[in-house]
């Protein structure tokens, strides 16, 4: 071998070493806005009669009716969402709810769920 073709091996795996000491860290761009679902939903859970003593809500047909920010986009698009048990909880949940707007999709996943505030008309979660 030549000291030439040496010198070339030599800059090569140099820089290979070099690429790899200094990795890049990369990040997805965060998503700003706020999202508002309509749609018929079913207590589950209790007496099925109203939400005084469910324990969980099946929801049906959504759609979303307000958005701002990144979520613009999905206004009037249809929702998918997830069983959800609150008494106890079902959580973690992958992909609690879904909206696809042209080739984009939001998701979210629900970590963990509590109730603040409970009777026949209304359930507020946290």
């Amino acid at each position: 071998m030549n000291i030439t073709s040496s010198r070339k091996i030599f800059t090569v795996l140099t820089a290979c070493f070099a690429f790899a000491a200094f990795q890049v860290p990369t990040s997805a761009a965060f998503i700003e806005g706020a999202i508002g679902f309509g749609g018929l939903f079913t207590p589950t859970g209790g007496s099925g009669a109203d939400l005084g003593d469910a324990t969980g809500i099946d929801i049906g047909l959504s759609q979303v009716i307000d958005a701002n920010g990144d979520f613009t986009p999905t206004v009037g698009s249809s929702a998918v969402f997830s069983h959800l048990d609150f008494n106890p909880a079902n959580t973690p949940i992958a992909s609690f709810w879904s909206v696809t707007a042209g080739a984009t999709t939001f998701s979210f996943d629900l970590l963990d769920i509590g109730v603040d505030f409970q009777d026949a008309n209304q359930i507020n979660l946290s």
